[in-house]
């Protein structure tokens, strides 16, 4: 090599010498789609691996090959690390992970949430003695301690099962994904799952849970070294309670700003009324477009009941539909009582002008969501 280009020695390979200030030009070329044959590739974007002494005491060289080394100059251009911190994130060595894929699912299947449990019991009290709705509560109750001993499901409705993959750099979505399905079969077989994945139009069922997009399935890349799943069960009827609405509604006169949100979330609780096996958790998207508030909805689902919203006016507006449904008298069940809703949880995103989107996702009492996370050859499954 020859010029006034610096030199520095990678850590990841002997001997390997590559000019500095061409990195960020190989990685657009590689991003541009341009290679080997395209003229001019070799004199601007190929540096020279030196692999030892050749004739004459010069060094023997290799071209930069692309299937080799684009990956790692994608991600120098992307995250302008080092080598040595490119390596950790990508470093992560990907196991089978089904057999705690069918841990996942069992735990949230049978086992829930104590935030929830809490939230049910405490409502006991609040409702009045031997009425119908103290006794539909006790019922619950009942029930997840026998889900939890017998190892059987919460509820007959396991829902759409729903994952988040939280992965390092370097980790393939299609092998998670693979593994996910293997699970979701797995899961369906031991009777952790109901089978519930049906064609749409001729109602067929898969008879293992999977079929086109099913189960649905977020993937997120993210700088950590390790790998968290989380995995939400969405039971149908709860899942026809949740409404949307674009701002101002021909439902109810109402403003773009905190107080039309209210309206909105208001009026999905008061129709749900007791059909989404009340008492609810409410999870509220403002913004985006129809599937991003959607989604953004279903992900404060996760949330703990008892966490508070990081945006104060967010965090006021939670607290105070909380109080304000469970004044509307629905009630467990439908029954009539005052908890209608354990809880309600809000977050925003960016929108266009044009548009003002409040979705409101309704989820049953049985808010089934674990999380298993696989870090430093550990593997843990909590509530979140």
């Amino acid at each position: 090599m020859q010029g006034n280009l610096s030199r520095r020695r990678l850590k990841d390979g002997p001997g390997i010498e590559r000019p500095e200030p061409r990195a960020s030009a190989r990685a657009d070329a590689a991003m541009s789609g341009m290679g080997p044959g395209t003229p001019g590739f070799a004199r601007d974007y190929c540096p020279m691996r030196d692999y030892g002494e050749g004739e004459h005491g010069q060094a023997a060289v290799s071209p930069w090959h692309p299937e080799r080394d684009t990956g790692k100059l994608l991600l120098a251009h992307a995250t302008r690390k080092t080598p040595s911190k490119m390596r950790r994130l990508g470093g992560f060595h990907m196991q089978d992970i089904t057999e705690h894929l069918v841990e996942l699912i069992k735990s949230a299947s049978t086992d829930l949430g104590p935030d929830v449990q809490n939230a049910l019991s405490t409502a006991v009290e609040t409702e009045e003695k031997d009425s119908a709705a103290q006794g539909a509560l006790l019922t619950i109750l009942d029930n997840v301690e026998m889900s939890r001993k017998t190892g059987r499901p919460i509820c007959q409705d396991t829902g759409t099962p729903i994952f988040y993959v939280w992965y390092p750099v370097g980790v393939s979505q299609l092998q998670i994904r693979k593994q996910v399905k293997a699970a979701v079969r797995i899961a369906t077989e031991k009777t952790y799952l109901r089978p519930n994945a049906v064609e749409a139009l001729s109602g067929k069922n898969s008879g293992d849970n999977t079929g086109e997009d099913f189960p649905t399935i977020h993937f997120d890349e993210w700088e950590h070294d390790y790998v968290k799943v989380g995995l939400m069960l969405k039971g149908g009827g709860s899942e026809n309670c949740g409404a949307q609405y674009s701002v101002p509604s021909q439902d109810f006169p109402a403003a773009r700003d905190i107080t039309g949100v209210r309206k909105a979330v208001l009026d999905a609780a008061c129709k749900a009324q007791g059909l989404g096996c009340a008492p609810g958790i409410l999870g509220v998207g403002i913004g985006g477009d129809r599937a991003t508030s959607m989604i953004k909805a279903k992900e404060q689902l996760f949330r703990r009941l008892t966490d508070s919203n990081e945006d104060a006016e967010l965090d006021a507006m939670e607290k105070r539909l909380h109080r304000e449904i469970n004044e509307l008298g629905i009630g467990p069940m439908g029954f009539g009582g005052k908890t209608t809703v354990l809880g309600v949880k809000m977050a925003q995103l960016h929108r266009v002008p044009a548009s003002f989107f409040v979705s409101i996702a309704y989820m049953c009492w049985a808010d089934r969501r674990k999380l298993l996370t696989i870090k430093n050859g550990s593997v843990t499954i909590e509530a979140p």
